[in-house]
C-alpha cells in the first residue's frame, strides 16, 4: 500500500481507500496497524498525524496512505517536547492506559532500554530500537491473511429480453443482480456511493440551511425576553426559557466545527449526527417551554 490516497475510512473490519481517480481499494484481515498504514497506532487527533498526511480515522487511530507516513508520525510524536520528558512508563500509558506495566515490560525487553530511561537521553540507535519495538508490539507485521485489492466497478448493464439482465464488471465478468449484490455485500464490488460523499452532501446541506436560518433564529431568541410580559412567569422559569432559545442559534457555529472536523478526520457517522445538533436543542427548548406553560396554567 505505497500509493497516495485521498481519503480512507472504516467500514466493519475493513479499511477503504479512495485514490485521486475515485477508485476504491479495500484492506482486509491482518493486523489493524497494517490495514491502516499506522505502524505505531498514532491517534488521529495527534497533530503529528495530520502533519504527516492522515487521510481518515479508524475509531481513535489515524489512517495513512502508506506506512512511511505512519512511521514518521510516530517518530515525530516521540520527539515532541512532552514525550522527550517521559520514560517508557509514559509511553506505555498511551497504549495501555489500564495496565501500562505489562506494555512497559514488553517494550523494555524488546528494545533493551531500561524502563526508567528518559527518551531525551536515548542515543539514535536506541531511539530506532524503541520505534521498532513499539511497531512490533502494535502488531505491524504480516500474518499471512492480509488482503488489499482494487474494487472493480460495474461498467454496464446488459439487458436480456428473454432472461435476467446481467451486469458487466470490468471487461469480461458478467453477474446477475443477486450475484452483484453478494459481491457488494462482501466488499468485492464498488457499486455504491461511499460514506464520504454522502456525508459531504449532508454537511453542505446542513451548512447552507443553518447559515440561512441563523439570523432569523437569533432574532427569535432575542424576542424571547418578552416572555416576562406574562404576569404568571417566574424569573427562574423565564431565564431558563430565554437561555434555551439562545442556545439554538448559538449551537450553529459549534455544529459547523464538529460537522467539518469530524468529516476531515474520517468520522463520517459522527459528522452526520452533528448535523442535527441545532434541531435537537430546538426540540428540547420547545418541549421545555410547553412543560413550563402547562405547569403555570
Amino acid at each position: 500500500m505505497d500509493m497516495t490516497y485521498q481519503f480512507a475510512w472504516k467500514e466493519g473490519e475493513t479499511a477503504f481507500y479512495i485514490d485521486a481517480f475515485d477508485y476504491r481499494y479495500a484492506a482486509k484481515n491482518g493486523n489493524l496497524s497494517w490495514r491502516i498504514n499506522n505502524p505505531g497506532l498514532v491517534k488521529h487527533h495527534c497533530r503529528y498525524a495530520k502533519k504527516n498526511g492522515s487521510i481518515g480515522a479508524w475509531e481513535k487511530f489515524a489512517i495513512f496512505s502508506n506506512p512511511h507516513q505512519g512511521h514518521q508520525a510516530l517518530n515525530e510524536w516521540l520527539h515532541s517536547k512532552t514525550m522527550l520528558q517521559c520514560d517508557l512508563h509514559g509511553v506505555a500509558k498511551h497504549y495501555q492506559i489500564s495496565s501500562p506495566e505489562q506494555f512497559v515490560q514488553a517494550l523494555a525487553a524488546s528494545s533493551k532500554i531500561p524502563p526508567k530511561t528518559k527518551l531525551r537521553d536515548l542515543t539514535q540507535s536506541e531511539f530506532d530500537a524503541l520505534l521498532s519495538s513499539i511497531e512490533k508490539l502494535c502488531g505491524f507485521s504480516r500474518v499471512g491473511s492480509e488482503e488489499f485489492y482494487l474494487l472493480p466497478k460495474i461498467a454496464a448493464k446488459i439487458e436480456c429480453p428473454d432472461k435476467e439482465d446481467l451486469y458487466l464488471v470490468g471487461k469480461d465478468i458478467t453477474l446477475t443482480q443477486d450475484e452483484a449484490i453478494k459481491w457488494i455485500v462482501s466488499h468485492k464490488l464498488d457499486a455504491v456511493e461511499d460514506d464520504r460523499k454522502k456525508t459531504k452532501r449532508y454537511a453542505l446541506i446542513a451548512t447552507i440551511i443553518y447559515l440561512v436560518l441563523f439570523p432569523f433564529l437569533f432574532m427569535f431568541a432575542a424576542t424571547s425576553i418578552m416572555i416576562f410580559d406574562s404576569p404568571s412567569m417566574s424569573v427562574p422559569f423565564g431565564l431558563s426559557i430565554i437561555f434555551l432559545c439562545f442556545c439554538v442559534p448559538l449551537s450553529i457555529p459549534f455544529t459547523f466545527y464538529f460537522v467539518w472536523s469530524r468529516y476531515s478526520q474520517g468520522e463520517y457517522k459522527k459528522s452526520r449526527q452533528f448535523c442535527l445538533l441545532p434541531l435537537y436543542i430546538a426540540m428540547i427548548a420547545f418541549a421545555y417551554n410547553a412543560l413550563v406553560d402547562t405547569f403555570l396554567h
